[in-house]
């Protein structure tokens, strides 16, 4: 959905992102919904040069890392596992501590090993600093080919600002058609002004 382009400012697009986690949540038959700023499978990634507190990466060293925006049900629907620390909360909100997670490409990188969580991550300016509070497993992005790359996952509800369009993942429990058709009838009932650009499986979107 692109709902900056119905004149929702920030604080309204915060509110309306949770009512459509909510509502879409509680229809029958879905099982997890999770929202991102950037979407999979578009070949298409965000990102840039990474420091990390207390990693001397040397001269010329590869620091790109990619990164992108994800709501607190994100991993649940995507099944992407926890491994180490804890997933983000619908309290990771701008009035608390800033927080990242980071797949196993990104530890294996920066040659973390272990000692992932707890590390603070950010390009170099303290106050973009971010502590690290989980590790996930490495899950594909931007393109079905080729390597995972070194992800660093932000919440959603810390990053207003990414969301030019919000992509939405909604896991099911019953055919894939009936959560088509749900979903058009959904967002009509709580934004019919904002428009919804594609509803596709990720079978065909994989495809």
């Amino acid at each position: 959905i692109t709902a900056q382009l119905s004149s929702y400012d920030q604080a309204e697009l915060l509110v309306l992102y949770d009512r459509i986690e909510q509502t879409l949540a509680a229809q029958p038959g879905v099982a997890g919904v999770g929202t991102t700023a950037v979407p999979l499978f578009y070949d298409f990634s965000l990102g840039g040069d990474t420091a990390i507190e207390g990693v001397d990466p040397g001269p010329n060293a590869d620091t790109y890392s990619a990164r992108t925006a994800v709501g607190s049900g994100y991993f649940e629907a995507l099944d992407v596992p926890l491994l180490k620390g804890r997933l983000f909360t619908d309290d990771d909100t701008a009035e608390t501590p800033i927080v990242a997670i980071v797949n196993q490409a990104f530890a294996r990188k920066f040659n973390l090993g272990d000692n992932v969580v707890g590390r603070r991550v950010g390009n170099g300016d303290p106050r973009n600093s971010m502590e690290i509070v989980g590790l996930v497993a490495d899950a594909k992005h931007a393109s079905v080919k080729g390597d995972v790359p070194p992800l660093v996952y932000l919440p959603r509800r810390q990053n207003a600002g990414w969301f030019q369009s919000l992509w939405v993942y909604v896991r099911g429990n019953v055919a894939a058609d009936t959560l088509k058709g749900m979903i058009p009838r959904v967002m009509n009932e709580i934004a019919p002004d904002v428009p919804l650009v594609i509803v596709q499986t990720m079978r065909e979107r994989l495809n």
